[in-house]
């Protein structure tokens, strides 16, 4: 009687994970759209796709780093002294990338960041010089599926992976197809962003995916005179009719949204993005979307409790967050990996 009561114990405390921890399926199989229960309440499945920086990377040793960065709830990995020394000494790139051991890393100074804080709260990141490099460990982007219909998928980086200005400079008129962010993102020259900026060498596309997995974005038209693999959401894409609703988000730009809501990655909090230090919404940070206000020098965003700013941000605001979106095919998803929402 004791043996098969083991057993019965193995089995529940089995199946207890088994509900618990996140299962990884083939995205063939675990893909769907959006869902909403009696509740009201979102579901949503995810992909990996590409790699970006991420968490930061601090030798054991480094008691300091790891107390600052646990009094701000920012990720990190600890590598052993020897392993430490041999990331810091990896031979970097222009863009500041390296591999050891096959593991791409990326290093920053705080002079690199798109804002340094002079001040020092939880709510951003504390630089203890303007001379030290930190360093950050390329990982798996984590995708939320949008759509997933008419053979093919629209997605939306979880976390906003990077801070970037919509615009290098405030100026009139300036839509998506001129910034400086749409240039960013997809590689484009000097010749497409009203501030003549090349970012042909340095840009999210490039860092985020093999030549290979290019191939398998999408080039869609974003806007007038604008195709693009690289996006960032409309007004449209997050309220206001049935095309919001059906990514899971509120018809209404008011409310506070959870299913808007945002953090982001250590990487990107190194950045400059600054994070809600509010009790109901500490870590969440707001987002740029990509439609311009009428006189064309700010931009919409999503707030930190989930609602839309119409009024927008100037287009050179430092503090939010850029979170990418991509159209892929479904056949393209069955490589692969899906995990399950909870």
């Amino acid at each position: 009687m004791t043996k098969y009561l083991k057993i019965t114990y193995i089995i529940a405390a089995v199946a207890v994970i088994l509900c618990t921890v996140p299962v990884e399926v083939n995205a063939g199989i675990g893909i769907h759209a959006p869902k909403r229960d009696y509740n009201g309440k979102v579901s949503y499945s995810y992909v990996y796709f590409g790699s970006y920086p991420q968490r930061e990377v601090v030798s054991k040793h480094n008691k300091a780093q790891m107390a600052v960065l646990n009094s701000r709830s920012a990720s990190y990995k600890v590598v052993s002294a020897a392993k430490w020394r041999k990331i810091v000494k990896a031979n970097y790139n222009k863009n500041g990338d390296a591999r050891v051991g096959g593991v791409k890393y990326r290093r920053i100074k705080a002079t690199d960041a798109t804002q340094r804080y002079d001040y020092d709260e939880p709510s951003m990141y504390k630089w203890l010089n303007e001379t030290s490099y930190h360093y950050f460990l390329y990982e798996p982007i984590k995708w939320r599926v949008l759509e997933y219909k008419n053979g093919k998928a629209m997605l939306l980086s979880e976390y906003a992976l990077d801070d970037v200005k919509y615009n290098e400079k405030v100026s009139w008129n300036i839509k998506w197809k001129n910034s400086t962010v749409r240039s960013w993102m997809n590689g484009y020259g000097s010749n497409k962003n009203s501030c003549g900026i090349n970012y042909t060498s340095k840009n999210f596309i490039d860092t985020a995916f093999t030549a290979t997995q290019q191939r398998k974005i999408l080039n869609n038209r974003i806007a007038s005179g604008a195709r693009d693999k690289v996006f960032l959401l409309s007004e449209s894409d997050v309220f206001g009719g049935s095309k919001a609703y059906g990514h899971g988000f509120s018809k209404r730009y008011s409310e506070w949204d959870e299913s808007r809501r945002c953090k982001c990655t250590t990487y990107a909090f190194a950045k400059g993005i600054y994070r809600s230090k509010g009790t109901a919404l500490r870590g969440n940070v707001w987002w740029w979307l990509r439609s311009p206000n009428y006189g064309g020098d700010s931009s919409s965003y999503v707030e930190y409790g989930g609602d839309v700013s119409l009024a927008g941000q100037n287009m050179d605001k430092d503090a939010g967050g850029i979170r990418p979106a991509i159209m892929v095919k479904k056949s393209t998803l069955k490589a692969l990996k899906c995990i399950y929402s909870n």
